[in-house]
Parts: C-alpha cells; structure tokens; sequence
C-alpha cells in the first residue's frame, strides 16, 4: 500500500510541475501581449490627438475669409469667435497633452509643442487686439476699408500663416505614429507567436522535467522494491533455516525418544525387581503391580533367568554396561528383546529394555532375499553354463550389455574376454556389423526369433557360426 501511495503522489508531483511549467510559460506570454498591448494603446491614444489636433488646426485655415465679413458686423462677430475658439481648444489639447505624461512617446513632439503653445498663446493676444480694434473702426464706411486692409494684412502676416501651417508642420509626427503603428501591429504578431512559443517550449520542459522527475521516482521505487524484496528473500532464507533447525531438532528429538527403551527395570544382586517403567504399549510378561518383589525365576523360564542372574552379577563386578538379547514368547507371539545392564548402585541395577523384533524380522528378511538371490544367480549361472558356445545382450544401438562364453578358446576377435560396455564396431568386423544390425532390429521389430549363419576369419582359421536373435526387452 505504502509503495502504491508513493507511486500514486510521484505521478501527482510529475503532473502538478507539467502544469505549473505551462502555465508559468502562459503568465509570461501573456505579460508580453499585455505589455505590446500596452503601448498600442499609449501610441493609440497619441494619434488620437494628433488627428483632433490635425483636425482642429484644418478648422483654422477658413479664417482667412473673415474679411468678407468685416461689412458685415454680426457675420464678423460670428466668425471671429469660432477662430478664437477653435485656437482656445488647441490650446486646450496641447494641455491635456502636456499633463498626461505617459503618451509622449514620440520624439521631438513634446519639444514642438511647448513652442507651439508659447506661439499660440501670443497669437491668440495678437488677434483679440486685432479684433478689438476692427470694432472701433469698422462702425463707419471709411474705418471699414481700414479694417479690411488690416484684417488682409493679418492674414499675409508670418505669424498667421505660421498658425495655419501647424498640419503640415504635425505630419511628420504623424507619420512616426504611423510607423509606429505599423511596429506595433509587427510586435503583437510577434507577441502572439512569442506566447505561443514560450507555452510550447515551457510545456515541453515541463514534460521532460516530469519525465526526469518520473523516471528518478519509478527508478527510486524500483530500488525500495529491490530493497523490498531481498528483505523478503533475507526472511524466506532465515524462515528455512528456522525450518531447516527446527527440523533438525525434531530429528535430534526424534533420535532421542527412539534410544529410549521399551522398559526400565531396577533390580538386586539377587534378582529380584524393585521398579519398573514402560511404554504405554509395550508387552510384558504379567502385571507390573505385582511384578515389584518377585524373583526373576518366577516370571521367565530356567534359561532367560539364569542369563540374566549371570550378566547382572558380571555389571557388578566389572562396573561395566553389559549387553544381550533374549527371545520370550507372550500369548504365542515371539519377541526379541535387546537388554542393556548398568550399575545402580553397589547392590543394584539398571536394565533398559528394548523390543527389537522388527528389526530381526526385517534382518531375517533380508537374509533370505540374499540368499535366494544367491540362489537364483546360481541358478541362471547353472543354465548359462549348458548354452553351447557365446550368449550375449545387446542393446539395439549395438552395444553390449552382458557377454557370456563357456570357452576361452572360442574364436573372437579381441584378446578381451568380457565385452559388456563395448559396442559391435569394436568387436565384430566391418563386413558383419550391417547383418548383425539388420537381424537384430528384426527381431526388436517381429518378437520373433531370427536365424542364420555366418562366417568369421581369426587368424588363419575360418568358423562357421549359427546364430540366433530372439527379442528380450524393447
């Protein structure tokens, strides 16, 4: 479970840096649009007051038929306003433009027009004197040509034109807007692709650092698991030692109990049984109760007792262990028991008991299977005896298994006498390996017996031999 929530929290861990990767990458991109966006709106906002600026100073140009209507007093009155108010809102616009300090972001603007607004604020005192004075004089027919002739020199003069020349005079800061606009919408394709590129490039880094990270946890969970295992392997190994001894001292235990006797048995000097301790099933001769006092003599035979009398008193003498068997007979049934005599005291002993009739039975068994081996071996040697000249077994890649010949001076082609292990190649010549190899497989194939002769060359003597195949085993 524990390795599972480890793997579980690497696989979270990889997944959170993969997305706080990209979104990193996406803060960042973004920051530069917004930023981009930032000064398209700035140089925004000055062609805005460029183009009102432009399109005020256009609004000027007309001013230069208010002469038609000095003769016309309302008309003059009308038309010398709108001048003074369209150059009261230049003035305004340059203020505004003055104030905000974040726009000026063009070159030479601000310088422009800081003069252009000393200009125009002695322009617009010039020509409210202008004004104020065609009041007075135009009032009559004579003081109106007069105003006429002043106005038209107003218009010629420098400062005029210098006043109406201000569009010309904006257009190459226009221009630069212009430019710059273009730039702009050159860095917000390029922000756009920036963006998306540093989102790419930050989420494929955020993959190859959660791949690392996944690889160095799968690699750190691969080495807790091996650590993990040989911890298991080390416990497997101490838990067979701990079977392997513990075995082994059930075998020692088990070694232990079958060296302890069927029955104990204290007895004296002469005879008598002063104890007794046996198995819960092992056969005695009587009642153990009443068997405590009596005499040896009572219980086995003349025999038995007086072996026992005999080795009991050889212990004492000797102060040595003393070992015998005696055969007794309990309810028709024989049992061989195996009695081992040591000292007790100076006066008594110690008889260990033990029934060892299966072991004489198993002992006696084998002994008669031996010798009816034995017998059976002499037997088949008997009829090997009576066969005419060579019986062998062969097997049927041609190898010998058991050769038997009644004469040494039968004729064969090695000195050797036993081929048992050799194959025909090395016995029987080239020329009589594929007919011996023929009948053979024959008669593995048939079952039945296979006969025919052949001639064998030893030496200078030529022997004719009958052969005969019969099938044994597969």
């Amino acid at each position: 479970m524990f390795l599972s929530n480890k793997i579980v929290y690497g696989y979270a861990i990889a997944l959170g840096i993969t997305s706080l990767g990209t979104a990193t990458g996406l803060l960042l991109g973004t920051y530069h649009h917004q930023e981009v966006l930032q000064k398209s709106q700035v140089i925004y906002q000055e062609r805005q007051f460029l183009n009102s600026l432009q399109l005020e100073v256009l609004n000027h140009r007309p001013a230069q038929q208010i002469s038609t209507y000095v003769k016309d007093l309302a008309s003059f009155r009308q038309e010398r306003q709108k001048l003074l108010e369209s150059i009261q809102k230049t003035l305004k616009l340059v203020k505004i433009y003055h104030d905000s300090k974040k726009f000026q972001t063009i070159e030479g603007l601000e310088i422009f027009l800081q003069e252009y607004e000393e200009f125009l604020g002695l322009f617009q005192k010039e020509y409210q004197d202008l004004v104020d004075r065609l009041e007075q004089v135009s009032a009559s027919p004579k003081g109106l040509v007069d105003a006429e002739l002043q106005l038209a020199t107003f218009f010629k003069s420098k400062n005029f034109l210098r006043f109406i020349e201000l569009y010309d005079r904006l257009s190459p800061f226009a221009e630069i807007i212009y430019q710059q606009e273009k730039e702009i919408d050159i860095a917000l394709s390029l922000a756009k692709t920036t963006r998306i590129q540093i989102s790419l490039i930050s989420f494929l880094l955020s993959i190859v650092t959660a791949a690392l990270f996944i690889r160095y946890a799968s690699r750190a969970i691969a080495i807790e698991q091996a650590q993990n295992n040989q911890k298991l392997q080390d416990q497997l190994v101490e838990l067979q030692q701990a079977k392997a001894k513990l075995l082994k001292s059930e075998a020692h235990q088990s070694a232990i109990l079958r060296t302890i006797p069927d029955m104990i048995i204290r007895m004296n000097r002469e005879g008598f049984y002063s104890e007794f301790v046996t198995r819960p099933n092992f056969t005695v001769v009587g009642t153990l109760t009443e068997l405590v006092g009596t005499h040896v003599a009572e219980i086995f035979p003349a025999d038995i007792a007086e072996q026992r009398i005999k080795h009991i008193q050889l212990v004492l003498q000797t102060n040595t262990m003393q070992v015998y068997e005696q055969t007794i007979f309990i309810d028709g049934r024989e049992q061989i028991e195996e009695v081992r005599i040591v000292p007790y005291s100076e006066d008594e002993v110690v008889l260990l008991v033990r029934d060892v009739s299966e072991q004489h039975i198993a002992m006696r068994d084998r002994k008669q299977a031996e010798l009816a081996l034995a017998a059976s071996e002499a037997k088949s040697r008997a009829m090997l005896a009576a066969i005419p000249d060579l019986m062998f077994r062969v097997g049927a890649d041609g190898v010998y298994r058991e050769f038997v010949t009644q004469s040494r001076d039968f004729a064969i082609a090695t000195a050797k006498l036993d081929r048992a292990g050799m194959s025909m190649a090395e016995v029987l010549p080239a020329d009589m390996i594929e007919q011996q190899f023929y009948y053979l497989h024959k008669a593995i194939e048939t079952g039945e017996l296979q006969v025919y002769e052949q001639q064998v060359q030893v030496g200078e003597r030529l022997i004719y031999e009958e052969v005969r195949v019969i099938k044994l085993i597969d």
